[in-house]
């Protein structure tokens, strides 16, 4: 998997973890993706 930025802290990841998907109709979709340090405040 690529690194991708954290949507949450913005810091960039090796290990994203996929939490919503931003769908456009002119340009492809964008998933929305955090570092598993953000996953706890998430749930």
């Amino acid at each position: 998997m690529n690194a991708d930025l954290c949507c949450r802290c913005s810091r960039w990841t090796d290990a994203p973890i996929s939490v919503g998907l931003i769908q456009r109709s002119s340009a492809p979709d964008r998933t929305l993706s955090v570092c598993p340090d953000c996953v706890p405040r998430l749930i």
